[in-house]
């Protein structure tokens, strides 16, 4: 997984051992440099599965790690852990965004709905919330509220997608269906952009 934050490009590498059966054994983080890549740096050992890094401003990343428990790193440009959070053993498959204040957002799934789980930079939760819904993604608005493009069921043609506006604290402002269907069950993304964000999935047509 690849990631930018101000003037450092890194990527998270995982190693997986097994066939039907895997056992993650660990990640790590490699710095890209303008002509090679600079020396991988273990950032975790046998657990959690590590498929997320965001960028974190001032040359800081979140790496996100799924499934027994849920887990959290922030790390400097280097791969220093600046600190660790475990959540729920029960939560899978989350989505991070950071917004400009700093302040993270974590969407995870809990099996009959999505947790929302808002930090501090420091990773302390602030605020909480489940939502209607079995899958989601996230992303910082540019006012300091958060958007979440989420789906109701797992797969199928009728899935369809809506677009959750929340203010900074967590509250709902809007709902809005989208013209995506979640066949496959989370295969849609939004992306931000300087002017906004961008869904991106399928669609009956």
């Amino acid at each position: 997984t690849p990631a930018t934050s101000a003037r450092s490009v890194v990527l998270l590498a995982s190693l997986v051992s097994g066939g039907q059966q895997q056992t993650f054994e660990g990640a790590f983080f490699v710095p890209v440099g303008p002509d090679a890549l600079g020396a991988p740096r273990r950032v975790a050992g046998r657990g959690p599965q590590f498929p997320t890094l965001i960028g974190a401003g001032s040359d800081e990343f979140i790496a996100a790690g799924d499934q027994k428990p849920l887990t959290l790193l922030k790390l400097d440009s280097t791969g220093t852990l600046l600190w660790r959070r475990s959540f729920s053993r029960n939560l899978v498959l989350p989505t991070v965004a950071v917004g400009a204040d700093r302040k993270i957002l974590v969407v995870s799934q809990g099996g009959i709905h999505l947790q929302v789980q808002l930090l501090d930079e420091s990773g302390r939760p602030l605020a909480s919330k489940q939502m209607s819904a079995k899958q989601g993604t996230v992303a910082a608005d540019r006012g300091r509220g958060w958007s979440i493009l989420l789906s109701r069921g797992f797969g199928g043609k009728e899935n369809r997608v809506y677009l959750i506006v929340l203010d900074p604290m967590l509250r709902q402002l809007s709902e809005v269906e989208t013209p995506l269907r979640g066949r496959g069950g989370r295969t849609y993304q939004l992306v931000s952009t300087p002017r906004g964000h961008m869904i991106i999935g399928e669609s009956p047509d």
